[in-house]
């Protein structure tokens, strides 16, 4: 009988010090697939599709590293996304808790909006970080996708919108796709549909000690199983670990 495979959604495994190490303990467990989202045009996807191809890498400015007064080479992200197809777009979107400022906010939504663009160019997925400020994307999103030949996913990643603004994006895309983590809260399976369900880690970081335990107290692909396995058990669906890797499959067009 085969084991079942599962997917993380969203992960910083560059930022651990020990990659191999990490990589080979989430094969190990039965981790098949890795989204790996950067938080700066630095960060190179390349060399972690040369090392480690079933890694998906993807390339982005985090909102909490937009500087207003900063120069941004959106040219470098460009560049980045002709070398390989296989590269997607991530971790990028608004964060209102921190631009609290309306000249922040305004910068964090033209920075995102630029990135949306390369991602609706390059027909690439995309890694969406919001925090407090689902209205003003829901606006983006309906300006930036009406009438493009786009047909990617897009993965709201540590999604905790209300139920308002799922329904509200499922209606304006069909691609939407709702990555819940660690931190979750169990109630938020009520409000999405399975066949858009996908789960992450976000390693090392939203390390949560109800799920797993670990002695550095740092997040890690493999904790995804039982994360998983728990919302099969409070859905009452034992199938849910195969759906979910079924969704992961079908968004990423693996």
């Amino acid at each position: 009988m085969e084991l079942q495979k599962y997917a993380d959604a969203h992960s910083h495994i560059q930022d651990f010090e020990n990659v191999d190490q990490i990589v080979k303990e989430s094969v190990e467990s039965g981790i098949n697939h890795i989204i790996c989202n950067s938080t700066t045009f630095d960060f190179l996807p390349p060399s972690l599709l040369n090392l480690y191809p079933f890694i998906i890498p993807c390339i982005g400015l985090h909102p909490w590293y937009i500087n207003k007064e900063q120069n941004i080479e959106y040219e470098k992200m460009e560049n980045i996304l002709k070398l390989d197809e296989r590269i997607q777009v991530g971790e990028i979107g608004l964060d209102f808790i921190k631009a609290k400022e309306k000249e922040d906010q305004k910068r964090q939504c033209e920075v995102f909006i630029t990135q949306l663009q390369l991602a609706i160019k390059y027909n690439r997925s995309m890694s969406i970080h919001c925090v407090r400020a689902s209205g003003e994307m829901l606006k983006i999103f309906k300006k930036q996708l009406k009438g493009q030949n786009y047909n990617a996913s897009i993965i709201m990643h540590s999604y905790g919108c209300p139920k308002e603004i799922t329904g509200s994006l499922d209606k304006l895309y069909p691609n939407f796709y709702y990555s819940l983590c660690l931190n979750m809260k169990m109630e938020q399976l009520n409000n999405i549909d399975k066949n858009k369900l996908l789960f992450e880690t976000d390693a090392p970081y939203q390390y949560n000690p109800k799920i797993v335990e670990s002695n550095d107290q740092k997040s890690h692909p493999k904790f995804l199983i039982k994360l998983i396995q728990d919302c099969a058990t409070y859905l009452n669906e034992p199938l849910l670990p195969q759906i979910v890797y079924n969704n992961f499959r079908r968004a990423l067009k693996l």
